[in-house]
């Protein structure tokens, strides 16, 4: 699915962290080159959103660029991010 748009706990960029249909796990390459910038518009009950381009049968996963404490940085191991990724059950066509 190529401009797919899923809504997003907050605008800016995203890091796609795992995707399963990378051709380094042997899938065919589908997916968003590591990256997608999510804008101010509202979409599936969160007020960002960004369009993706969807593996088949494979399922990414992203994380935004921002810590929870706003610097920029990501959280230290062990520390959670906040709501910055959504479950697999907050997708509503």
């Amino acid at each position: 699915h190529y401009g797919y748009r899923i809504g997003l706990p907050s605008a800016g960029s995203w890091t796609e962290v795992l995707n399963s249909d990378a051709e380094s796990y042997g899938g065919s390459g589908v997916g968003n080159f590591g990256q997608v910038a999510a804008v101010a518009e509202p979409w599936h009950g969160r007020p960002a959103s960004a369009e993706l381009s969807l593996p088949p049968l494979g399922v990414i996963w992203l994380a935004s660029q921002r810590a929870a404490d706003g610097n920029g940085q990501p959280p230290a191991a062990g520390q959670a991010a906040g709501d910055l990724s959504w479950r697999a059950g907050d997708f509503r066509a």
